[in-house]
């Protein structure tokens, strides 16, 4: 982050505002990008994701600037440095007097709080490398208002996040850390199961990271969401081989007939027999069966 000291991106990320504070940038290059006369008439209001709200004066500047909509998200990306904005909506309406989004919004309550020397000088140390004064002013004000809604928030039992270092009611991770580590556990019991459909609850704990436990709920969950993937890709396959009966197309849909087959039977590969696959396959409907033993030779 170009003119960024560390410990500032740091801060940001940690109190959440990085995102914010590159969408803040790309709202201040906007005049510099469409220039003093189209900035007059139209002005960024706010993010929604990725994709920047601008509010025009009337529909003829909406029309002018949808047809450079694609040059000015090329434009607002180079001069930020990164991919903030991947689309632009124009809306008609009342132009902003004060373009940006609100960084300290719920925080001013603490703002009687008083902050040590050291806390301020750091905030000065944090910021004097920011080329754009505008800029600095607004995230010394930031970075001293978060202070403050620490100190508060520490006053009222609030913690920082042992992971992320956000604040928290929770002891030891946020509740937005608690579900990323299950988002990623998740991902990892799927890509397990992917490689041995077969796997029981027992048998997958001895598959897992040493540093990962699991309960059966975790485990059932991973499972029925791979199983869920294999029947919609399945789908899938059979229609694209119904209607052309490739080698390509027909060794998709037998991979995902093994998967099925090993995922409901629990049983490794070696173990399945005719009757065993057949009737599996035969339980998904008599369709999947006779497109599966076509190549097969069994179905003419």
């Amino acid at each position: 982050m170009q003119g960024i000291r560390n410990d500032l991106k740091k801060f940001l990320a940690k109190s959440g505002l990085l995102k914010k504070f590159y969408q803040e940038k790309a709202m201040n290059y906007w005049v510099d990008v469409v220039g003093e006369e189209i900035a007059t008439n139209c002005q960024p209001k706010v993010f929604q994701g990725k994709k920047m709200i601008v509010v025009c004066s009337n529909s003829i500047w909406i029309q002018e600037l949808s047809m450079r909509k694609k040059n000015l998200i090329k434009k607002l990306n180079e001069k930020v440095g990164k991919t903030v904005v991947t689309d632009i909506k124009f809306v008609t309406g009342q132009i902003p007097n004060n373009s940006g989004l609100n960084l300290t919004r719920g925080r001013s309550k603490y703002k009687e709080i008083p902050l040590e020397t050291k806390e301020k000088d750091w905030v000065e140390k944090t910021t004097s490398e920011i080329e754009d004064e505008n800029l600095q002013k607004k995230l010394a004000k930031l970075m001293e208002q978060d202070l403050k809604y620490k100190k508060g928030k520490k006053s009222q039992g609030y913690s920082e996040c042992d992971k992320c270092g956000k604040l928290t009611n929770n002891k030891g991770i946020c509740q937005d850390c608690i579900e990323e580590n299950e988002r990623k556990k998740l991902n990892t019991l799927i890509r397990i199961l992917k490689d041995s459909p077969w796997l029981n609850y027992n048998e997958l704990q001895e598959e897992i990271p040493s540093d990962m436990e699991i309960t059966r709920r975790d485990y059932n969950r991973a499972k029925n969401q791979f199983y869920q993937r294999v029947k919609d890709e399945l789908f899938k396959a059979k229609q694209v081989f119904k209607y052309n009966q490739t080698q390509k197309n027909y060794d998709w849909l037998k991979d995902l007939l093994q998967q099925y087959v090993l995922i409901i039977t629990e049983e490794k590969p070696e173990e399945i027999d005719d009757k065993t696959w057949e009737t599996a396959v035969g339980a998904l409907g008599k369709e999947y069966l006779e497109l599966a033993n076509k190549k097969l030779g069994k179905d003419g």
